[in-house]
């Protein structure tokens, strides 16, 4: 079928009747369980600085109410980041979870982590990252999830490279801001997105 039009020059907006919409040329765009939806709207009224008609705005509550939401999301999102915070859980905790496809920590590859007795602190280090949806979510929950994700990809590496264990791990959620315990793995949990660092060397 047809292709979408490109997104041009849209802002949030809040109409004068209570709509809050994403304007562009030629289209609405309407937010709504985490899609948008493109709907018509008249090119002459916006040449002519008009605000669109309540006929050409949707006129069902729920879709209504969910652009507000929207249009209020985008207008406060730079300040979004005010709320973020660092979150830590333990290693054990993070381990004891399955990712939805079924992958697990399964003890082929030991992680020690830098304030470990033997640590070692040679070895090829790799940096790698995780991140979960935090809306409405226990942040310590969304955190252990975000850092299993980082996890695995280190086992993974480690296995392809015929590497025993990862040493010298350390995470982090603030910027410049790096633990080495294991029993203080750290997320930066948002208000939308929960996510890690984590640092590694493969032996």
């Amino acid at each position: 079928g047809r292709t979408r039009p490109q997104v041009r020059h849209a802002v949030g907006s809040l109409c004068a009747d209570g709509y809050a919409v994403m304007k562009t040329h030629s289209r609405l765009l309407v937010p709504w369980r985490r899609q948008f939806y493109y709907l018509p709207v008249s090119l002459r009224g916006e040449r002519r600085g008009m605000t669109p008609t309540q006929e050409e705005l949707v006129t069902t509550k729920g879709i209504r109410l969910a652009a507000m939401a929207g249009g209020l999301f985008f207008l406060t999102g730079a300040s979004a980041t005010v709320d973020d915070k660092e979150v830590f859980v333990t290693f054990d905790s993070v381990i004891a979870q399955t990712a939805k496809d079924g992958a697990k920590i399964d003890g082929s590859v030991k992680f020690v982590f830098s304030k470990d007795p033997g640590n070692v602190t040679t070895g090829d280090i790799d940096t790698g990252s995780g991140s979960t949806n935090g809306f409405n979510k226990n942040k310590e929950d969304a955190c252990r999830w975000a850092l299993l994700g980082a996890l695995l990809k280190f086992q993974s590496k480690a296995k392809l490279s015929s590497k025993t264990s990862v040493t010298d791990v350390m995470t982090s959620g603030a910027k410049d801001s790096w633990s080495g315990d294991r029993d203080k793995m750290a997320c930066l949990a948002g208000g939308m997105i929960v996510r890690t660092q984590v640092r590694g060397r493969y032996n």
